[in-house]
């Protein structure tokens, strides 16, 4: 029945499969209780259905009941309570509830050192978790600690040309520039951006949104002919993604390019770039252009 549910969850039929997720509660409650691991996890696939479709109490409410349920039944330093940990901090940063969803990562992170050890891959997943918790919330510092250990262990299991590696080092161009630290950002950003080309090919979209993130930064310390290039590149791959994110993306791109050849004073191509970024967003009537004065 819960498989059902998540092939409906899948098609974006939420109704349905809230349906199958419900009966098969039901039936784990009649066959093997409302302690059994089954239930449990049954509870937190109901849970990411909700938090999935804009319902984050119901989400939480189930989640905090299914953690509780593993931990009954299989106690706390178990395996098995990784992804649910993971699952209810994830429900508590999108609550603004940090100090809940930093202690159960922690506790994440604890159980699979003990279990696996640093240097087993399934332990790359809680880095990540943990290094984007703390870049989220302003913990750069931390952030950048754990990004490095993820990056050493990526390039161990993978190599250096690994995607992961890329994601990795973009992170780590973030963390960088906002610390002002631009040409060591500099040479991250342009080191991501090698593995996605030699990965994707060049106007792939993940190539291009590492091109983009290299354009900002040219951007920013004023090298304006290197940030048109990139903007440009990045213009060509993030045109032909369907993904709302790449098309929100491309709307920044175009709105950052127009700028510069503002300040390029090329307005002919300032224009055709506000022509383009109208098209992708049409604006409601009565809105203020987005031009310079």
């Amino acid at each position: 029945m819960s498989n059902l549910g998540g092939i409906y969850q899948s098609l974006g039929k939420p109704r349905k499969a809230e349906v199958f997720y419900r009966r098969s509660l039901e039936l784990l409650e009649q066959n093997l209780g409302r302690g059994h691991p089954e239930f449990a996890r049954t509870q937190t696939e109901l849970a990411g259905l909700y938090s999935q479709w804009g319902d984050p109490l119901a989400a939480r409410a189930l989640a905090e009941e299914s953690l509780e349920t593993l931990r009954r039944a299989l106690g706390d330093d178990r395996l098995e309570l990784v992804p649910s940990l993971h699952h209810l901090a994830s429900l508590y940063r999108e609550s603004d509830q940090y100090g809940k969803a930093e202690a159960l990562l922690l506790e994440a992170q604890e159980i699979l050192q003990s279990h696996r050890g640093e240097d087993h891959p399934e332990f790359a997943p809680c880095l990540a978790n943990l290094a984007t918790f703390y870049e989220a919330t302003g913990n750069l510092s931390a952030a950048t600690t754990l990004f490095r250990q993820l990056l050493y262990s990526l390039r161990h299991w993978n190599g250096d040309g690994h995607p992961m590696v890329a994601q990795v080092l973009s992170h780590l161009a973030d963390l960088h520039r906002t610390r002002g630290k631009l040409r060591s950002a500099r040479v991250l950003y342009c080191r991501a951006l090698k593995i996605r080309t030699d990965t994707h090919g060049e106007d792939h979209p993940e190539s291009a949104t590492a091109a983009y993130d290299l354009a900002a930064l040219y951007h920013q310390i004023g090298d304006y002919r290197q940030a048109e290039s990139y903007y440009q590149r990045a213009r060509r791959g993030l045109r032909a993604s369907p993904r709302p994110s790449d098309r929100e993306r491309l709307g920044e791109c175009l709105e950052n390019l127009a700028l510069l050849y503002w300040h390029l004073v090329d307005r002919e191509a300032a224009e055709t770039c506000y022509r383009e970024l109208s098209e992708l967003q049409p604006s409601s009537p009565g809105s203020a252009s987005c031009k310079p004065a």
